[in-house]
């Protein structure tokens, strides 16, 4: 998660806060509405295969109804590197020219992991990876989510969707990325 208001980040939340404004404060400055980096590594699709879909299936950790929406890129590089502490880690990074516009639906409540909690439709994006002359089998992709939809105010920190990390360490609840493809 990369704050929104200085950049600040974090690595080892429970959470990911999707066009929320989070009071997560860092020298006391709370950090607003973040850019959300999601690293998948190990991804084992060969050169020249053919995304015919793809999506990220997330677990909801908070209900939210509030209209949200968010533009969804991949890292323009063909071995995505992790993210790192230095600020503004996620939004700095090169973007697909490829992306996908989500309104996400409400999610009712805490634990949810259906339709609603799947992203909007990343084919064009995955495929834009993987025709990277340096994309390879076994490499790594991030997904970077920017908040695209209407002003959140500042300490609404309700509404929006919460969903669970990779670092929550419950089992069943990291992000899942599914990649349908031919060769």
């Amino acid at each position: 998660e990369e704050g929104g208001i200085n950049g600040a980040m974090t690595l080892t939340s429970s959470d990911l806060e999707i066009g929320e404004y989070d009071t997560w404060t860092q020298d006391g400055v709370a950090q607003g509405v973040q850019t959300i980096g999601i690293r998948f590594p190990n991804i084992t699709i060969p050169p020249g295969s053919t995304v015919l879909s793809a999506s990220i299936q997330l677990t909801s950790d908070a209900s939210g109804s509030e209209v949200r929406q968010v533009t969804i890129y991949g890292e323009a590089i063909g071995n995505a590197p992790v993210y790192t502490n230095d600020p503004y880690n996620v939004s700095t990074r090169d973007k697909t020219t490829a992306n996908c516009v989500w309104d996400i639906p409400p999610w009712a409540a805490e634990g949810l992991s259906g339709a609603d909690q799947r992203t909007g439709e990343l084919n064009t994006v995955v495929q834009e990876l993987l025709d990277r002359g340096d994309w390879a089998n076994g490499n790594a992709m991030n997904f970077i989510f920017i908040y695209t939809g209407p002003p959140i105010p500042d300490g609404a920190s309700s509404g929006g969707r919460q969903t669970k990390a990779f670092d929550d360490g419950a089992a069943g609840v990291a992000p899942v990325l599914t990649i349908v493809y031919d060769l």
